[in-house]
């Protein structure tokens, strides 16, 4: 690849680690895939969880386990992060000590980070002096609850991203609206649960030419399947 490798911050998912979210994109084959465009720096949350992982998680990974925040919702319904700014810290000081990244891979409260990151320093309100978020992987994302995170969502937020869902994830009615809060995002779709997909997935080469189009700093590829 004459542009060499891009680089990119790992995002895990809810009560998961930095190491999990590494095995989750290995042991189907995916990181192999995109190996020669990609390289994907997967970290902890700053958060111990605060409680046990989803029963699956536990089953097939080990610990210790992590969080980016704990949802805590008032009797109005409001939602609060509790940890969040924390996170948002740590992140921006990992950034500045370790990158510069081109891009950000996240997975489900990862990707929610994502997100977040993304709307809010094209705001110019977060990641403040450095290197503007180039694209995002955004395995399913939802959108964040927290009313501290509604500026991120101020308009579409305007960086390439790919949204990519499984079938037969529970929670893909609140991962597909996601979408909608970018500009031209490619939205994918394959066919297990709420999980990553693996290197046999029949959208491997979308992915691969979106990063290649990152790489070369054109257009990434923006029509939906």
């Amino acid at each position: 690849m004459p542009h060499g490798k891009l680089r990119a911050l790992g995002l895990h998912g809810w009560r998961t680690s930095g190491a999990i979210l590494a095995q989750q994109l290995q042991r189907k084959g995916l990181a192999a895939a995109l190996d020669d465009l990609l390289e994907i720096d997967c970290i902890d949350a700053p958060h111990t969880a605060t409680g046990p992982p989803q029963p699956d998680v536990a089953a097939n990974f080990q610990g210790p386990y992590f969080e980016w925040w704990d949802d805590h919702k008032a009797e109005d319904g409001t939602h609060t992060y509790m940890g969040w700014e924390e996170s948002l810290d740590y992140l921006a000081a990992y950034i500045r000590e370790r990158g510069p990244f081109d891009g950000l891979v996240g997975f489900s409260q990862g990707a929610i980070v994502s997100l977040v990151l993304a709307g809010l320093q094209r705001r110019g309100l977060a990641l403040g002096g450095l290197p503007g978020i180039k694209f995002c992987l955004l395995f399913s994302p939802f959108q964040s609850r927290d009313p501290r995170h509604a500026a991120a969502y101020e308009g579409l937020i305007d960086c390439p991203a790919m949204v990519i869902v499984g079938e037969q994830d529970p929670f893909k009615s609140w991962s597909l609206p996601s979408a909608k809060l970018l500009k031209d995002p490619v939205v994918m779709m394959h066919r297990n649960g709420h999980s990553v997909p693996g290197a046999d997935w029949e959208g491997v080469p979308r992915v691969r030419a979106f990063l290649e189009g990152v790489a070369a700093g054109g257009e990434a590829d923006s029509a939906n399947t």
